[in-house]
């Protein structure tokens, strides 16, 4: 059962990473005409959720870098 459910998480993974670089290849434009066809009240956890996540994060940043963002460590 354990290795089922690890299996499962991992293609999930790898699915979300696939999307993701998809995205990743889209202009602002075409993120943003994709994001409108999306419901903006889809359950939590699903994949037009995760979807939707992923266009706001590649809008919010579209080059991909964290340069910008500084990143602290909690003391």
């Amino acid at each position: 059962m354990q290795t089922d459910a690890e299996e499962l998480v991992s293609k999930l993974r790898g699915a979300i990473k696939a999307i993701g670089n998809h995205l990743s290849q889209i202009d602002c434009i075409h993120l943003q005409a994709l994001e409108a066809t999306i419901p903006h009240k889809a359950p939590a956890e699903s994949a037009e959720m995760v979807t939707l996540l992923l266009i706001y994060r590649k809008m919010e940043n579209p080059t991909g870098r964290m340069e910008n963002r500084k990143q602290t460590r909690p003391s």
